[in-house]
């Protein structure tokens, strides 16, 4: 009976030698980690988005962020962090420290960001859509949608987002937003690309089915929505049934491409 209880002692003595083990920091490790690289900060409305890479150190554990009296701690592997609720026209002053396991810091590398408001655009063209039903093969699709704008004042970032929508469900299926620096003056041309399968119904009048999709464009600038569903209906030769038109109907798309290209002045 002694012997088992002997046993289950040292076990359990076992077990909290691991458990302290794993626990413990190298007290002896005073040495920090590498900066940060490649740090960035760029401004927008209220707002400022800092980008880095993270050092390459074995024991390197997170990043820590100060401005103000704020203080943010970033995991690793983020390597970015959008700072909101910011005033604009005032220069913030950013500290950017790498931790490691021990608890030891960098010294900290510095972004300096003026958030500013969004620059004020016009939408000067209606959408142009195009549809291409047999990209990379009979089911496969692709809508291409450009839209033109103009910079009316002052110079900064928008940002753009388009949602995918399933109509069925108001359900979003896919989503993506960027972030474009335009200058005042000068006009822009957005691009939208999506991409999905298809089922092309031949032989039909065109208004058995009803649209099953629709690309939601957002300007968050000026809060300016459009959108676009994009469907097909094309001529073909009188079938049997007497119908005469093929229609291409989406069964998903996704959003592949969006960009914003800078208008060529002639």
């Amino acid at each position: 009976m002694r012997v088992i209880f002997r046993l289950h002692f040292l076990f359990l003595i076992a077990l909290i030698v691991v458990f302290i083990g794993s626990c413990y920091k190298d007290k002896s490790d005073h040495r920090p980690p590498d900066e940060v690289t490649y740090l960035k900060a760029e401004p927008g409305n209220a707002e400022v988005y800092l980008t880095w890479t993270d050092p390459e150190d074995p024991d390197f554990y997170q990043v820590e962020i100060r401005f103000e009296n704020d203080v943010f701690f970033v995991e690793k592997g983020v390597e970015e962090l959008l700072i909101q609720n910011l005033d604009n026209d005032y220069i913030y002053r950013f500290t950017v420290r790498a931790i490691d396991n021990n608890g030891n810091k960098s010294e900290g590398r510095h972004a300096h960001a003026k958030p500013i408001a969004p620059p004020e655009i016009k939408w000067i063209s209606v959408p142009a859509t195009t549809l291409d039903t047999n990209h990379m093969g009979d089911v496969n699709g692709e809508f291409k949608t450009i839209r033109k704008m103009q910079c009316l004042s002052g110079n900064g970032y928008i940002n753009i987002r388009v949602n995918i929508i399933r109509l069925s469900d108001s359900s979003i299926v896919s989503t993506e937003e960027k972030r474009f620096l335009i200058y005042n003056g000068l006009s822009y041309s957005l691009e939208l690309i999506a991409r999905g399968d298809i089922t092309v119904y031949n032989c039909t009048d065109c208004f058995e089915g009803e649209p099953t999709f629709m690309a939601e464009i957002v300007s968050l600038a000026d809060n300016e929505r459009f959108t676009v569903t994009p469907i097909s209906c094309t001529d073909m030769p009188t079938c049997n049934n007497g119908m005469s038109k093929k229609e291409s109907r989406w069964n998903m798309i996704s959003v592949k491409y969006l960009n914003l290209f800078t208008e060529i002045m002639q």
